[in-house]
């Protein structure tokens, strides 16, 4: 008796909508003046970049949308924020990540706080996938 067929894996084509709402209590990483804060978002190998906040501080608004097109919906997502320094490296601030795996985001965007690393501060992301077609 051969054995049972491999179910085929269901493409789910579409896009991603990430809307970086706020960040708070950031790591401060300025010793003079207030921090200039930008969030990185990654799915898979595609990063994306809010706008800087200029003199932003520990707490900001963004409300930057970025927007993936994908060949499948993502189980999860990374956010990096960082200080935008006017002369060499950019500091990074601090490094979370959010689980998508059975969480309901086509149709009503789903609402996420990550954490990041090291207690260095919060992101406030809405999360939303569209299917192609």
């Amino acid at each position: 008796m051969p054995p049972p067929p491999v179910p085929k894996k269901k493409h789910e084509r579409g896009v991603v909508t990430v809307t970086v709402v706020a960040a708070r209590n950031l790591r401060d990483c300025e010793r003079f003046g207030k921090m200039d804060p930008y969030v990185t978002v990654r799915l898979d190998d595609d990063s994306r970049s809010t706008a800087v906040v200029n003199a932003g501080g520990r707490s900001c608004k963004f409300g930057d949308m970025l927007v993936y097109h994908v060949e499948e919906r993502p189980t999860s997502l990374f956010v990096d924020v960082f200080d935008k320094e006017k002369v060499g490296k950019d500091d990074h601030v601090g490094s979370g990540a959010v689980s998508l795996a059975g969480k309901k985001i086509v149709g009503t965007p789903l609402k996420a706080t990550v954490a990041l690393d090291e207690d260095a501060g919060e992101v406030d992301l809405q999360v939303s996938f569209e299917h192609d077609g």
